[in-house]
């Protein structure tokens, strides 16, 4: 989960390009870290933002997949206050 691109097709969510005008996920950051393409901090955290943010806009905040990135955010926001960066999201 958050780690591909999501495949509408395979998946059989074919609306999910309807309601998710943005995708993102942490393949698709790591390769923008990878080629250095954020020019700061908060580009790379806008992004992981939109992963969260995407999921439970599709799923629902009651969701499942919706509880697990309210958890995932969590973790995110203490991992990014352990490193003196603040996160908003």
């Amino acid at each position: 989960m958050f780690n591909e691109p999501i495949d509408p097709i395979s998946m059989g969510i074919l609306d999910y390009p309807t309601i998710v005008k943005k995708p993102m996920d942490f393949e698709t950051v790591s390769e923008k870290l990878k080629f250095n393409d954020y020019k700061c901090m908060q580009e790379y955290l806008d992004d992981v933002a939109l992963i969260f943010a995407n999921c439970k806009l599709y799923n629902g905040e009651n969701n499942c997949y919706g509880m697990a990135a309210n958890q995932m955010v969590d973790i995110f926001k203490d991992q990014c206050e352990k490193l003196g960066v603040e996160y908003y999201k």
